[in-house]
């Protein structure tokens, strides 16, 4: 008879027992399920909710204590800004008011898409999780909204987590004083046709009303709300233009400039007085008063702080009195100010005042007109006293290219204005003529300089040609004669009047037998010096006391910097024109630096470069010697000053 087991399990127990065990941790795996969703949805509310306040509150602390304000919702594109003076302020539109930054509500773009270090290869990109709020400062200086300096907070996609956030801002009027509300919707992403798109209701929205502060001083204070304009109900694209595209921005921010986008923009200043922004008040003389010499001149211009007045004591007046007028007064914007009419003038923006004088109608004026070659009107409105000259006005305003022409004002018969004295209504017409082509060449075809264009007549008279600074290389064997007309020999540039265009040529003569010749060799050079030994001959048989040397070099793109030679007489008198150097000799009787008959002198020449790419002696391993740094000893210009 077999005995019961006593020490553990049968095997049919042991079975039971793992199975309802099985069973027990089935249910307990089905229970966390839901409690891990409950527990992801509370941290996600949690942390949409953390990021909704986080978006107002950085609203909140970048606006509150703004001096000035301008809200434009639901902008297409990007509004144009320009700068105001040289302070670091800009104008939006038509809206003069002093701004520094600009907040930029942007819904439609993925989240930070606006920065550089973007990428599409994160949560929130592959879910398509969108909008973001951008700042921007320190704009004063350009003429468009540099979205290279987009900020977005402390808030990070860490915070935002994978959900769209939209957010939008009213501003409302309340008893003299401005609140910001601001309302932020999360939406979670869902999965639909094989692309993240928003879910139907947002999934939390924050919202906040607060007042502006600074903004709430003094209702008659210069700190103020400009504009709160939402573009959905009423666009008003004409005060508040749309900018184009900067070339100077990515292809990526240039995308933000496309109008089928809508944005909010607020623009405010964050100055705490007025004192730091100012604006310019311009006087000027009217530039229709061609009778006078200052027309349009300006008188002054006068700074003035934001929201305050210049007083009239730095008003200031203009030449008075003018012979054969009464007075003055100044206009701006259509109306007619004196000096305490200006002090009444509250700075809000930049103002040109123009002045003009009251004439005394007790003299006789006859009216002045100019008229353009094409017979449109140039200048008119001018008044000239009875028997005096009219004033030059300045070019003609239409038909004339004053590279390639010159006028003279002239009456229906010839009458210029010097000579023309005012006894009726006159007009003056303008005689447009060509002036001449000149060309200077080296040769027959070859183009020396740059043709020029001059009034005509001869060389060094007004109008005249004026000759190259350097003359062409000369032919082996030869030097530069002279400029001639067409080359023709009997026709030197000397004494010939340019009336016509004319193409001067150069010509040259057999190089004449030289007192004095020279040899070069380069004998050391570093990476920016050479050095050069040239022997200079006395080819008669006299003593030369005195004498002129010139080296021409052509390196191109390299110019001595610095140049000497071992016998200090010559470094006495040196000179450096583009890359000829010149050495003369000193003409004092104690310091001759002489060369006795059929005798030699050798010189040691040092120059130094700049810009120089590698100077080293030719055969050295690693460089070689370009032909160009060698001086020709045929280029060698020596000149005898003073022979026995």
């Amino acid at each position: 008879m077999n005995k019961k087991n006593e020490k553990g399990f049968t095997l049919v127990e042991l079975v039971v027992v793992i199975a309802l065990l099985t069973v027990m941790m089935g249910a307990i795996l089905q229970l966390m399920g839901p409690i891990r969703q409950v527990y992801n949805t509370t941290l996600n509310t949690v942390n949409t909710k953390t990021a909704g306040e986080t978006i107002i509150g950085y609203i909140e602390d970048k606006t509150r204590y703004a001096t000035d304000m301008l809200v434009l919702k639901n902008y297409e594109g990007v509004p144009q800004i320009s700068p105001i003076g040289t302070s670091e302020t800009f104008k939006v539109g038509a809206c003069s008011a002093p701004f520094t930054e600009c907040i930029i509500v942007d819904n439609n773009h993925l989240r930070d898409e606006m920065f550089a270090d973007f990428s599409n290869d994160t949560l929130t990109s592959r879910k398509n999780c969108r909008g973001t709020v951008y700042t921007l400062k320190d704009l004063g200086g350009k003429d468009y909204l540099d979205l290279t300096k987009a900020k977005a907070g402390s808030i990070g996609n860490n915070v935002y987590g994978p959900y769209s956030y939209h957010t939008n801002i009213f501003l409302e009027e309340n008893k003299f004083k401005y609140d910001l509300l601001v309302d932020v919707e999360s939406y979670a992403m869902e999965f639909q046709n094989n692309a993240y798109v928003e879910a139907a209701d947002p999934e939390y929205t924050a919202n906040r009303k607060f007042d502006l502060t600074n903004i709430n001083i003094d209702k008659d204070d210069s700190y103020k709300v400009w504009d709160f304009l939402d573009f959905a109900t009423e666009a008003n694209y004409t005060k508040y233009p749309q900018a184009t595209a900067p070339s100077a921005l990515s292809a990526k921010l240039q995308s933000f400039y496309n109008t089928s986008n809508k944005y909010t923009y607020v623009f405010y200043g964050v100055k705490s007085t007025n004192d730091s922004v100012k604006f310019t008040y311009t006087f000027q003389y009217d530039t229709t008063d061609t009778s006078f010499p200052k027309a349009g001149e300006i008188l002054a211009a006068r700074p003035v702080n934001a929201g305050k007045y210049l007083d009239a004591v730095s008003v200031p007046t203009p030449v008075w009195p003018r012979a054969g007028y009464t007075g003055y007064y100044y206009r701006s914007g259509g109306v007619n100010y004196d000096k305490d009419g200006i002090a009444q003038i509250q700075a809000t923006e930049d103002m040109v005042f123009t002045i003009y004088y009251n004439e005394d109608t007790s003299i006789v004026r006859h009216n002045v007109k100019f008229v353009n070659a094409d017979n449109t009107d140039a200048y008119t409105g001018g008044r000239v006293e009875e028997g005096y000259h009219a004033s030059d006005p300045g070019a003609p305003t239409s038909g004339y290219d004053p590279a390639t022409q010159s006028y003279q004002w002239l009456t229906s018969s010839g009458g210029t204005l010097d000579n023309t004295e005012i006894w009726s209504d006159t007009v003056f017409y303008a005689n447009i003529r060509n002036k001449y082509k000149v060309g200077f060449y080296s040769d027959a075809t070859t183009l020396f300089e740059p043709e020029k264009y001059i009034d005509g007549g001869k060389k060094g008279e007004a109008g005249g040609p004026t000759v190259p600074n350097d003359v062409p290389t000369a032919p082996a064997g030869k030097v530069f004669d002279n400029w001639y007309v067409d080359g023709d020999p009997t026709k030197p540039i000397d004494n010939y009047e340019v009336t016509s265009d004319t193409k001067f040529i150069a010509l040259y003569k057999v190089k004449p037998p030289s007192d004095i010749t020279a040899t070069s060799v380069i004998t050391s050079s570093t990476w920016n010096c050479i050095n050069y030994q040239i022997k200079l001959k006395n080819n008669t048989t006299s003593t030369i006391k005195r004498f002129k040397m010139q080296l021409p070099f052509k390196m191109t793109g390299k110019t001595p910097t610095n140049y000497n030679v071992n016998a200090w007489q010559l470094n006495n008198d040196k000179s450096l024109v583009g890359n000829k150097l010149t050495f003369t000799s000193t003409d004092s009787i104690y310091n001759y630096l002489t060369i006795g008959p059929n005798g030699t002198l050798d010189i040691t020449l040092t120059i130094e470069f700049s810009g120089s790419d590698g100077i080293k002696p030719e055969g050295e391993q690693g460089y070689t010697m370009p032909a160009s740094y060698k001086l020709e000893n045929s280029d060698i210009d020596i000149t005898t000053l003073i022979k026995d």
